[in-house]
Parts: C-alpha cells; sequence; structure tokens
C-alpha cells in the first residue's frame, strides 16, 4: 500500500505505534499471556470498506496499545463457537468518533495491525432490553488475524478473561458504552472502536484482566 493512502490523523491515533497518552494515569499492572489461548472467527463489515484481500498473519499475539479498545456486540452465538458470526457490512465501526473512522476505515496493512493491536471485548446482545441476566458473560482479550473479504470483515478472536456484562451495562458511561434509561449498546449487534484505556477503566470497577506486553 502506498504511503499516499495511509491515513495521518492529528488526534494522536497511529497505525504503526501505540500512542503514549491514556485515559487514565495510574500504571499498568502487566501479565504475560498463554498464546495457546483458543481462537474464534468473527465476521464483521462495513459499506465503504475495501474487498478481498487475503487474511493478514500476524503471527505472535501483539503488545496492546490501551488508548483505544475494540467493543464487538453480536447476537446470540456462542462466542467460543467454530463457526464465527457475521454482522451486516453497515454496523461496522460504528459508535465510534469521526477521526477514528476516518484513520481506520482504509484497512490496510497499518490499520489493521492497529486494530489488532487494541484489547477487545466481545459481548453478545442483552437478553432483555437495557438489561441482562446476572450471569451473562462478555469475553476480553485480543485479535489474532484480520482479514477483509467481499462483504465481510473476519476477525479471529482469543479470550482472555471473562467480564459480567452487568458490570459493563452499570458502568456504561465510564467504559464510552452508550447507555439511554431503558437502552444501550448492548441492545444491537456492532462493532464500534472506543477512546479509552479499557484496562484502567475496568481495575476502577474492581476487575483485573490481563496485558499483553
Amino acid at each position: 500500500m502506498s504511503d499516499k493512502l495511509q491515513p495521518m490523523p492529528q488526534n494522536g491515533i497511529q497505525c504503526n505505534e501505540a500512542p503514549s497518552t491514556n485515559n487514565f494515569n495510574a500504571p499498568i499492572d502487566t501479565f504475560v499471556a498463554h498464546t495457546e489461548a483458543v481462537q474464534n472467527n468473527y465476521f464483521l463489515s462495513g459499506s465503504s470498506l475495501p474487498t478481498d484481500r487475503p487474511l493478514q498473519s500476524f503471527g505472535a499475539p501483539p503488545k496492546m496499545n490501551t488508548a483505544f479498545y475494540n467493543l464487538f456486540v453480536i447476537t446470540n452465538e456462542a462466542v467460543d463457537s467454530n463457526s464465527g458470526f457475521s454482522i451486516p457490512k453497515e454496523l461496522a465501526l460504528k459508535d465510534t468518533d469521526g477521526d477514528i473512522v476516518s484513520a481506520l476505515t482504509l484497512l490496510g496493512k497499518s490499520e489493521l495491525a492497529a486494530i489488532r493491536s487494541y484489547p477487545t471485548i466481545v459481548a453478545t446482545r442483552n437478553h432483555s432490553c437495557g438489561t441482562t441476566s446476572s450471569w451473562h458473560q462478555a469475553s476480553y482479550g485480543f485479535l489474532n488475524n484480520i482479514a477483509v473479504r467481499d462483504r465481510t470483515i473476519q476477525f479471529c478472536f482469543s479470550k482472555l478473561n471473562d467480564i459480567p456484562q452487568q458490570v459493563l451495562i452499570a458502568n456504561a458511561s465510564t467504559f464510552c458504552i452508550g447507555k439511554a434509561s431503558a437502552y444501550n449498546e448492548f441492545d444491537r449487534p456492532h462493532w464500534s472502536v472506543k477512546r479509552l484505556n479499557i484496562i484502567e477503566a475496568l481495575k476502577h470497577t474492581g476487575i483485573t484482566v490481563t496485558v499483553l506486553a
């Protein structure tokens, strides 16, 4: 991909290296993740996205860029399903700041590497409008591989920790998750990228998750 096609945003979103600033000032506890975590496939796409690109093989798990995080909301498929799942292409990069969308929409090699470096939460849709069961778990982890297809983006995901989805709902504003009185982002499938250090945000709610270093 030529240099002129790579986005050069002025807000600190970089595709080749992690930004040096985070939303929280507290130090981050570092853990080493095991690479044998189970991999799962996620399929998403966008109407203006490139098509028919081969699967990018990234090798070892990435060092996490904790200035941002991916949030995926899927329907009722099991997160560990080998068959994967899909989200309509018009729901890619929804509920995402416009400058982040502009920086990532090209989905070239550097953009895919940036997306892969973000900590990732994969949640299934709420069991009831605006709320869910106390035992409902979202999955936290990282993206192994990403491939842009004709009508989809394929994501390979490794889970590191479970997070109670009710914790995410109760702290929606803290986690940059949209919420109204009887509705929140977990009520509809989509993929978004949030400008937030989710590791520190979770820690402030009493939840410690694994960080890839």
